[in-house]
């Protein structure tokens, strides 16, 4: 969809609807449905009557659907449908709509239908806001309070997140849990100031993109969720990347140290989740490895770095179960890269 364009996305997408339409698998379906309407998202961008046609297509096929991730789904068409109203000005319709996700939701315990659920109260609150349509911000982060508020009798941190709600941007740590309910509130506020350092790393501006990507880590980095983690660990990266190109190597690699001091932490869980999660830290892991020898050659240390991508090899260049691979044949490519550099010195 992004590098592609529309035309080979929707290929594709018409090529897992062929072959997983009618796969019942609880786990194809899912990825199935999810497939339709980020397939709606592609086709409203270039005719927004055939992405609320899908929409509607995607409800009326699924809305008798239990499973958990269908049931996000069907929130997130409704709210791209609410968006697409939003954008026509026709407000009466998008705030029916965001009654319909408030109707359809509001005694749905699934984490992931609830962070749909977060992000659809977001986009209400965004739209009415900046339209001036309607004076829902409050009815609306009231809803959302009211929403975590119901499963704050089993979640004590989601006491927790109420308040830090009611405090949307104010400079707070936030504490660490390994709740997915809890996890999912944070992951979108995270997600505001990691957008904040993206947009001005794009214009270039890096001394806002370092401050943005410090209060991120800031009020996030002792979350050890890996949803979390992942936008922290993302951010790390791009901010050392920037102390690099200031020529500030050694800022870089206390950075990349930190990542690694991070990915040691101990994993939890068990099972394929576990599982995951150690790829995620091995593939962490190989990256500051990489990137450490990089900046080594930089500081024109080639042999220091040569022992970091043997150690990636040695590490995690066989086969095994969650090693990415990947980076072991970048790490191998750059080895024989920096070999060659010094049989030519």
């Amino acid at each position: 969809r992004d590098c592609g364009g529309p035309t080979a996305a929707l290929a594709i997408f018409d090529g897992i609807e062929r072959r997983f339409g009618q796969d019942h698998h609880p786990a194809v379906r899912a990825h199935y449905v999810h497939s339709l309407v980020e397939k709606g998202r592609v086709q409203e961008a270039q005719n927004p009557a055939a992405g609320l046609a899908l929409y509607d297509d995607i409800i009326r096929r699924f809305d008798a659907e239990t499973a958990p991730a269908i049931r996000e789904q069907i929130i997130h068409a409704l709210y791209q449908k609410a968006a697409i109203a939003g954008e026509k000005s026709d407000y009466p319709t998008a705030r029916a709509l965001y009654e319909e996700i408030d109707r359809r939701s509001c005694a749905d315990t699934a984490p992931e239908v609830r962070e749909a659920v977060a992000r659809a109260y977001r986009e209400e609150y965004t739209l009415f806001r900046d339209k001036k349509e309607r004076p829902a911000a409050n009815p609306v982060c009231e809803s959302i309070r009211q929403q975590w508020r119901a499963q704050a009798h089993e979640d004590p941190l989601s006491s927790r997140a109420l308040a830090y709600l009611d405090e949307w941007f104010d400079a707070k740590d936030y504490p660490d849990t390994q709740s997915d309910t809890v996890a999912a509130l944070y992951h979108r506020l995270a997600v505001v100031f990691w957008i904040k350092g993206i947009m001005h790393l794009v214009e270039k501006n890096n001394d806002e993109t370092l401050a943005a990507f410090a209060v991120l880590d800031r009020r996030f980095g002792k979350i050890t969720h890996p949803r979390i983690t992942d936008r922290t660990v993302d951010a790390l990266f791009r901010k050392a990347r920037i102390l690099r190109q200031q020529g500030d190597f050694e800022a870089a690699l206390a950075i990349y140290d930190d990542i690694e001091q991070r990915a040691g932490r101990p994993i939890t869980g068990s099972g394929e989740y576990r599982d995951g999660l150690i790829g995620r830290t091995n593939h962490v892991i190989a990256r500051v490895l990489l990137e450490k020898g990089r900046v080594l050659e930089q500081q024109g240390k080639t042999e220091a770095a040569i022992v970091l991508y043997d150690q990636i090899g040695q590490r995690f260049g066989y086969p095994h179960a969650w090693v990415p691979q990947d980076a072991v044949a970048e790490a191998l490519k750059t080895r024989a890269a920096a070999k060659a550099r010094l049989a030519g010195d």
